[in-house]
């Protein structure tokens, strides 16, 4: 019964009837706990912290992160407790409670160092390298990211794509930057192996990677890999519509007004592409 009344939440939570929500997943909470399905409990906790921050009960989610983390600390639950104290530790600071932010600061600290579990370690290097980068601390979030080398390539390689694609991304990110735009082309195709290595390639997804190894390309001043790159992506789109019965392609196409802007100067009599308006052809 306690697993229904926890999907049974989650629904609500997923179409923000957060109200009724937490009593479901309460009674669900509770319900673990009787029975003592400690990692269970802890999945409804993290669902009643999340919903109470929805509620601006910030007070009542801070309880729950306590409560949570105390929890899963408590049964060595390593691989969950990392990325609740992240959450926890994100919280203290938005609400300027610098005391126990560091306190969470020490506590993820000594866990990444006690536990022999890599995945633990690589959730929290990430944490601190993409912190660092944020703030724009450039040697400091390498020197996070770097810690990650040695797990990474220890992984199974038919294994944990997720953790490889992150971690080249993230050196991607780091490297471009700084300026260092060799380096993160080199990251970036990494990035494109290791994406594609789970999709079809008959689906459009597929090609998504090429939009980073472009841009890379034009910060680089290529503008002949640059283009070629997007061709490639251009070629994608084609070949995906052909296939679903399309024969026209029409693009690009804007809704925003932060969308890139132009003039038109031919084709005045079709349908725009883009959000906006235009007038006589005159303008060419």
């Amino acid at each position: 019964m306690s697993t229904l009344w926890y999907f049974e939440g989650l629904e609500l939570l997923n179409i923000q009837d957060y109200n009724s929500a937490i009593n479901y997943i309460k009674k669900a909470k509770d319900g673990y706990h009787e029975v003592g399905a400690a990692k269970n409990e802890i999945e409804a906790l993290a669902a009643m912290c999340l919903i109470k921050k929805n509620l601006f009960d910030l007070d009542g989610a801070m309880a729950a992160y306590r409560q949570v983390c105390k929890l899963a600390d408590s049964i060595h639950y390593d691989l969950r407790l990392m990325p609740l104290l992240r959450e926890y530790y994100v919280l203290s600071e938005r609400l300027g409670n610098s005391e126990l932010s560091i306190a969470i600061s020490d506590k993820m600290d000594s866990l990444a160092a006690a536990t022999p579990r890599g995945d633990v370690r690589f959730e929290y290097y990430n944490q601190m390298g993409t912190e660092a980068l944020r703030q724009k601390n450039f040697v400091l979030a390498e020197r996070w990211f770097r810690k990650n080398d040695r797990y990474i390539d220890q992984l199974d390689k038919n294994d944990n794509g997720s953790d490889r694609y992150l971690h080249f991304e993230n050196l991607k990110n780091l490297y471009s930057s700084v300026g260092k735009y060799d380096i993160a082309l080199s990251y970036a195709l990494l990035c494109k192996d290791e994406y594609q290595k789970h999709f079809d390639a008959h689906k459009a997804d597929y090609y998504l990677p090429y939009i980073g190894i472009s841009n890379i390309y034009s910060q680089l001043g290529d503008s002949v890999m640059c283009f070629r790159t997007l061709d490639t992506l251009f070629n994608a789109v084609e070949k995906y519509a052909s296939e679903h019965g399309l024969d026209i392609v029409n693009g690009p196409v804007g809704f925003l007004e932060f969308d890139a802007a132009g003039v038109l100067v031919e084709g005045f009599d079709e349908y725009p592409t883009a959000y906006g308006k235009y007038n006589d052809p005159y303008y060419d």
